[in-house]
């Protein structure tokens, strides 16, 4: 997980671009768990 301050002081990038990639790495990061979530919760349904 990049955190903000690192993708500005990693990339010789403008703000713009860094704060992209910023919000694509938290993006997936979000999905992931979701779906890690959602599993979860379909393993908890199947057991009722």
């Amino acid at each position: 997980m990049v955190t903000l301050n690192e993708a500005f002081s990693l990339s010789n990038n403008s703000p713009l671009e860094s704060f992209q990639l910023f919000y694509e790495e938290l993006h997936s990061s979000k999905v992931f768990i979701n779906r890690i979530r959602r599993s979860r919760r379909m393993a908890t349904q199947n057991t009722n």
